[in-house]
C-alpha cells in the first residue's frame, strides 16, 4: 500500500462511523506483514504536512505491531536492544528530525 493509501486508510480509522472504522481495521490487519508497511507507517509519523491525528494512529499501530511480533526470546526477532532503540526514539534523534513528533504523544 502506498503512503497515500495508507494515510487514508488511518484516517478512516479514526472515523466515528463504525462500518468505516472497522474497514479500516481489517485493511490495516491485512497489510501488516507486507514488505516496508512498518517503514511506511514510520515516514508517516515524520510526515510534518499531515494532521497529527493520523500520524499518532500511525505510531500506535507502528508500536502495537512491534509489541506483537518482536520478541527478544525467539530466533529471528528483533532483538530487545532493537525494541529499546525504538521506544526511546523521540524528537531530534533517530527517528524524526521534527520539531513535533507523534511519538511524543505515546
Amino acid at each position: 500500500m502506498d503512503l497515500p493509501s495508507l494515510a487514508a486508510v488511518l484516517q478512516a480509522a479514526l472515523s466515528p462511523n463504525p462500518e468505516e472504522r472497522k474497514a479500516a481495521e481489517e485493511s490495516l490487519n491485512q497489510v501488516q506483514y507486507t514488505p516496508q508497511h512498518s517503514v511506511r507507517l514510520l515516514q508517516i509519523v515524520v510526515n510534518g504536512n499531515l494532521d497529527i491525528a493520523v500520524r499518532q494512529v500511525a505510531s500506535i499501530n507502528f508500536k502495537n505491531f512491534v509489541a506483537k511480533n518482536w520478541s527478544p526470546n525467539e530466533p529471528g526477532r528483533a532483538s530487545l536492544s532493537i525494541r529499546q532503540k525504538l521506544y526511546s526514539a523521540r524528537c531530534g534523534k533517530v527517528l524524526c528530525p521534527l520539531d513535533e513528533c507523534a511519538f511524543c504523544f505515546i
